[in-house]
């Protein structure tokens, strides 16, 4: 997923990779944790690789290394994070469908890359291929225009747009990523016709409503002079309290992005328990606990069970707005 960073505000990308990869090494020496009652008999006995699907040194990279560093305390192990950028993060989920079903090959990704991007590349892949093991984080796009704009809510922009169908225009970091399908879930189910101009990245796409190329950028972590209208979950979230969720505004099935911890098929029971226990640990450490609030992830927990039902519920979404938007293959 594509995220702007307000490098005023935040610690950079290399400065947070690198404090973060000290600290995993750090986790990784033994003598500097004790073994935690998450463990296994079992498992594990070996050192267990994190698959990413995106670049390294970017924000999903850096999360799964927080995480594996908190992770890799309570089971009293060492987690090797490897990034396998391409695809929109299906070369990553590729590789894991090929590994054993032993618990030493895990990995992080956001929902979509398991409910969106094999249906929109005409994959034979499924979540129902995979282990749900735990959600640890939510992200929420959110619909900002530049703050001197003249709509002051949400519904003025939509007053507008209703009024005016096809003439006011959205950006966002690419054509079929979460951004893109989530506006135009939104402006079916609000009866609004839109026009979208997908860029390379985030900074490309708020450049654009920066500088009045149009209106509203759609995204995940809006530059510090765009002001958010709404964001599209189905609650208000703690860094923006006075920003309005989708459902307050009429918007019924809502789409955001889950940061969770998978698996192959076939995953033993017992270390799909120990590593969503080490999960749901991490949320109370301090060092991922800095890592979300940094870069504006909500934690949240679901174990196994919530997690597979979540996919269940938001696969027949995402796959109709891709029918709809005409995205197979794009």
């Amino acid at each position: 997923m594509s995220h702007f960073l307000n490098t005023g505000s935040m610690p950079t990308r290399r400065g947070a990779l690198g404090r973060i990869a000290a600290a995993s090494l750090a986790a990784g020496v033994p003598g500097l944790h004790a073994q935690q009652p998450a463990a296994t008999a079992d498992w594990p006995k070996k050192p267990i690789q994190m698959l990413v699907g995106f670049p390294p040194g970017g924000l999903n990279d850096l999360a799964a290394r927080a995480l594996s560093q908190s992770m890799g305390k309570t089971l009293g192990t060492t987690f090797i994070v490897v990034p396998l950028q391409g695809a929109g993060g299906v070369i990553a989920l590729q590789k894991l469908l090929q590994a054993p079903a032993d618990g030493y090959t895990l990995l992080y990704t956001p929902s979509p890359t398991l409910l969106a991007r094999p249906y929109q590349m005409s994959l034979r892949i499924s979540h129902r291929d995979l282990t749900p093991i735990a959600n640890v984080a939510t992200s929420y796009p959110t619909i900002s225009v530049k703050k001197a704009h003249r709509w002051q809510s949400f519904k003025d922009f939509q007053a507008e747009a209703l009024a005016n169908p096809g003439k006011i225009a959205y950006s966002t970091p690419g054509v079929g990523g979460l951004p893109h399908i989530a506006m135009e879930n939104v402006a079916a189910q609000l009866g609004m016709k839109l026009n979208h101009v997908p860029f390379q990245g985030m900074p490309q796409a708020t450049l654009a409503a920066l500088s009045d190329q149009l209106d509203i950028a759609v995204g995940d972590m809006p530059h510090p002079d765009l002001r958010p209208l709404a964001v599209t979950g189905d609650e208000r979230v703690p860094f923006w309290p006075g920003v309005p969720a989708m459902r307050e505004l009429g918007v019924s099935s809502t789409m955001v992005a889950r940061f969770s911890v998978v698996g192959p098929k076939g995953l033993p029971d017992a270390i799909v328990k120990a590593a969503a226990t080490a999960c749901q640990a991490s949320l109370t450490d301090p060092i991922f606990q800095k890592y979300m609030r940094d870069n504006l992830l909500q934690p949240t927990y679901w174990g196994p069970a919530e997690l597979a039902a979540s996919w269940n519920a938001e696969e027949p979404l995402y796959r109709g707005l891709i029918d709809r938007l005409d995205l197979k293959g794009k």
